[in-house]
């Protein structure tokens, strides 16, 4: 460790002083760079740069190797902020683009295309500053890709100075430099690794307890979230909370979901015109949001708050969930798919479409503005940048007066309208495999909650497109139309198969499940670990890059291994697949030594504990009303319900010789059911006795 500190102390401390390369004279070709033939938005971005741009692959890397030269890895995403400044200040100006053309081969990575080369060099920059990391992800490497030097967004001075003093250590100090590379690549390497446990006792309701009293220290009770800024919605967190609050009779958890739910929805980081949810406020209070919108935030964002109406049954989340499914058909819906993202900036400020000043509301609202100004906190306290406003809603709906309903509806029509006619933030087209699959899942939760045939409509869709046009012999392709076939990765995989799932479970058409199942017989011929039960994030078909990393941690997406284990968990059960039960188990007890102390970066994986401690109910629909029966007991929320169902005859281990011309419902676990019933109401009382 006192290496990597040396290397960056002498580089940051030494970075703004003169160097002799800073005097030489260096031409810059001002047309465009190869990044002009890249499908990615956020690569095409950077096509005219003065910076000789390269995208990932051969030709870079095999020029760095010829000529000796270090390698400079950038990295990011289209609508991330910090990107677009650095690119302003330093990426744009011909005397930077001038240092890093002659000593450096320059490559620009689009993370959501390559989450694997993010995730290695992540990695690397988090050792190298004691866990920070971010992006810009910018990386300085070997030309063998060992990192040598990595940070996320630098000034241009301070960038400059980074440039000419990691060239000079390469150049005039090769061993430091090699060394160093060789440290953090180990580094990398080792912080993958897990220690198998095979201790059951692990897996309790005393260690629950224990991971989740440690958790609760976090919350902040006044405004929701955790007692920092900034927050991020973390919606799996809040499912996980959810589901403990409910199996555990706690209040104090479900006390701290509803809270949250109600600050997120009535701050800034909620946009109160047009729905939709931005990726994080900058402040505790939810008020002030990085106003860039993803995909992955606002599906998952739309499954939490789904099944909060079920569970709570507050107007405020079905408010949400309709305005937020209404913002992604209108921005984020194409051809095939759903799109990725909007940007955080328009005409080259952030937040520029989404906040209002003083006389604009005035001139579009001239009745009711009093009654409006109350609602969104239109006054001198909250005026933010130039003299602009977040709005943000002083009451949740469930609060609100029928006028001032009345008042808001009309008021975010005219609102709306007028900012349509404003530059829009740019649009990041790709649509991934991964984050369309959490749509799936979103719409299938939003139908449970509402009914609504188009969500189920609309899941449908999704995975079929899915299917279509990225499921080509035999495996998965990440990205809709991209040139190179990229195969997906285990979050692709993983995300589909709990997407099909979930879509048997709502329609009892048994080819979702066996199309997940194919996807885990790929999963375990490619992304299979010798050493491990868990699984490598890229299949053994990819490229082979210095590390191949495992995802354990639960983060804004919970981790690919812990969406796989739920799935293997809840397939297990449908198919009888015993092996894959012993599977999710195994790679369960690998992390359980990390989860009690970090209860909130393994959420997702405390679902499956869950499932092992209170155990999960197999509620069984049968005959020729079971679709409308299981719709009708799905109003209202369960934890750790797994549902099956035919109307006919079945060979699925839980359907077998229980079909029959009547309706029936079976409430089983282990595949052991109680006498059949008729009256769904019944079902929750079973429930309840089993759970409790």
């Amino acid at each position: 460790m006192k290496i990597w500190v040396s290397i960056l102390s002498t580089v940051l401390i030494s970075c703004n002083l003169p160097s002799k390369q800073a005097n030489e004279v260096i031409s810059i070709n001002k047309k465009h760079n190869r990044l002009i033939n890249e499908t990615s938005p956020y690569l095409k971005q950077h096509a005219y740069n003065p910076v000789e741009w390269y995208p990932w692959g051969s030709e870079a890397l095999n020029r760095a190797k010829k000529e000796d030269k270090l390698l400079l890895i950038s990295i990011g995403y289209s609508a991330c902020h910090w990107c677009h400044v650095m690119e302003e200040e330093s990426f744009e100006d011909s005397t930077v683009a001038a240092i890093m053309n002659k000593y450096f081969i320059n490559i620009k990575i689009d993370r959501e295309e390559r989450p694997d080369i993010d995730q290695v060099y992540m990695r690397a920059v988090q050792l190298m500053n004691k866990g920070r990391g971010g992006w810009p992800l910018n990386v300085i490497t070997l030309p063998d890709g060992g990192p040598l030097f990595g940070g996320t967004y630098f000034p241009k001075d301070q960038w400059t100075g980074i440039l000419r003093n990691i060239s000079d250590i390469y150049i005039n100090d090769r061993k430091k430099a090699v060394d160093f590379a060789a440290k953090v690549t180990a580094g990398i390497k080792s912080s993958n690794q897990l220690i198998p446990n095979n201790n059951n006792n692990l897996i309790s309701s005393s260690f629950l307890l224990k991971t989740i009293e440690k958790w609760k220290s976090s919350f902040d009770k006044k405004n929701g979230g955790t007692k920092k800024s900034p927050k991020f919605p973390l919606p799996n967190n809040l499912e996980y909370l959810l589901d403990y609050g409910i199996l555990a009779n706690d209040n104090e958890c479900l006390d701290h979901v509803k809270l949250t739910l109600n600050k997120m929805a009535k701050g800034g980081i909620y946009d109160q015109i047009g729905g939709g949810f931005s990726r994080y406020s900058i402040d505790e209070l939810w008020k002030i949001p990085h106003f860039e919108k993803m995909l992955y935030d606002n599906a998952q964002l739309i499954t939490i708050y789904s099944k909060a109406y079920r569970f709570y049954k507050k107007e405020e989340y079905k408010h949400v969930v309709t305005q937020s499914i209404n913002f992604l058909r209108r921005e984020l819906k194409g051809e095939k798919m759903y799109y990725s993202a909007l940007d955080a900036d328009s005409e080259g400020e952030e937040g520029k479409y989404y906040v209002w000043t003083l006389d604009e509301i005035k001139s579009l609202i001239n009745v009711n503005f009093h009654q409006l100004s109350a609602l969104y906190n239109i006054n001198e306290k909250d005026v933010w940048e130039h003299g602009s406003y977040v709005l943000r809603r002083s009451k949740t709906y469930d609060e609100l007066t029928l006028n001032e309903k009345n008042i808001l509806v009309k008021a975010n029509q005219l609102l709306l309208e007028n900012r349509t006619q404003r530059v829009k933030p740019r649009l990041d087209n790709k649509s991934i495999v991964s984050w369309n699959a959490l749509l799936i899942t979103a719409y299938l939760e939003a139908y449970d909650a509402f009914g609504d045939e188009s969500y189920l409509k609309e899941a449908k869709w999704i995975s079929d497109n899915i299917k279509k046009y990225c499921f080509k012999e035999g495996k998965l392709i990440r990205i809709v139309g991209k040139v190179d076939g990229t195969e997906a990765f285990l979050d692709d995989y993983a995300l589909w198969a709990e997407g099909l799932i979930k879509l048997y479970e709502t329609t009892f058409d048994p080819g979702y499940l066996a199309q997940a199942n194919i996807l885990i017989e790929v999963v375990n011929a490619d992304f299979s670990a010798d050493s491990s039960a868990m699984y490598y994030y890229y299949s053994k078909r990819g490229e082979q890059l210095i590390h191949r990393p495992k995802e354990i941690t639960d983060n804004v997406i919970p981790s690919s291994n812990s969406i796989l284990a739920n799935v293997l968990h809840r397939l297990a059960i449908h198919l009888g697949n015993k092996s894959y039960e012993n599977k999710s188990k195994e790679m369960l007890l690998e992390v359980c030594s990390s989860i009690e102390s970090y209860g909130s970066g393994y959420s997702n994986w405390l679902k499956l504990v869950n499932d092992i401690v209170y155990g999960t109910n197999e509620i069984v629909f049968t005959g020729p009303k079971a679709l409308k029966y299981r719709d009708e007991f799905v109003k209202d929320y369960s934890s750790n319900i797994l549902i099956a169902g035919a109307i006919k005859k079945s060979n699925l281990p839980l359907l077998e010789n229980r079909i029959s011309e009547e309706t029936y419902i079976f409430v089983c676990s282990h595949g052991a059911c109680k006498l059949p019933i008729k009256n769904v109401k019944n079902v929750f009382k079973m429930i309840n006795s089993n759970i409790r």
